[in-house]
Order: C-alpha cells, then structure tokens, then sequence
C-alpha cells in the first residue's frame, strides 16, 4: 500500500527491476568517489536541491516517456559529450560539474530510495503505463 500524500510525487507503478539495480550499480561504482572528492559544499548542496526540487516533476516525467527510448539514449549521450565538451575547454569548470553532479546523483538516489521505500515492492523488468493498483 503506497502512501498517499506523497502520490503526486511519484511515478503511479512500482519501481521495476532494471530501475533497482541500475540504482545500486551507480551507487556502488560511482557514489563513493565522486563524494569523496567533492571540492565545493555549496555546489553539491545546490546541485542536490535543484535535482530534487526537478525530479518529482509530473512535467519531466512526461516528457522522459515522449522523448522514447532512443530520445533518452540521445539525451544522455548528449550529457556525456557535453561533459566532455566542457572538461576540454573549460577545465576550471569540472570541479563544479562534479560537484553539481554529485549533488543530483544524491539527490537521485534519495528520491528513489523514498520511491522504493513508498511502494515496498518492485514490479518486472520494464515499467508500463498502466497505472498501478
């Protein structure tokens, strides 16, 4: 039974399996460096609070699902390059990125963990649009 207050929040279906372990795959290979090396408080704070202030947004949820797979795959490669992008010509610059990152990423992982935790089950390898009962 989920908790109800919290229902706009949330996707309406229960986390699946490639979601769980995706999950905990990038918090045990990623997580403790980046945490370990942040420079800046104040830019993992801020990247932390604008991650959780966006994640729970019905509009970015929406547009994740319209974008499809290969709009998603597309957006993170264009993540990835834009990283890089910015690592080679503005070098200065990756230690806030980083930091930012680091934030979201914790952010992210506080997020699901309360999604995870509100629906106390997890549902198949992929999500339907079928709203859960």
């Amino acid at each position: 039974m989920a908790l109800r207050n919290f229902e706009p929040y949330f996707p309406d279906r229960p986390p699946t399996w490639v979601e769980v372990i995706g999950t905990v795959a990038t918090v045990g290979f990623l997580l403790p460096d980046l945490v370990a090396d942040i420079d800046s408080h104040t830019v993992a704070a801020a990247g932390f609070v604008l991650f959780l202030l966006a994640l729970p947004l019905k509009a970015v949820e929406d547009w994740f699902h319209r974008i499809g797979m290969a709009g998603r795959f597309l957006f993170i490669a264009g993540v990835f390059m834009g990283v890089q992008l910015v690592t080679e010509l503005a070098p200065q610059l990756t230690p806030l990125l980083i930091d930012a990152s680091t934030g979201g990423l914790l952010a992210t992982l506080l997020y699901f963990t309360a999604f995870l935790a509100r629906e106390r089950t997890v549902s198949g390898w992929t999500a339907t649009r079928e709203p859960a009962e």
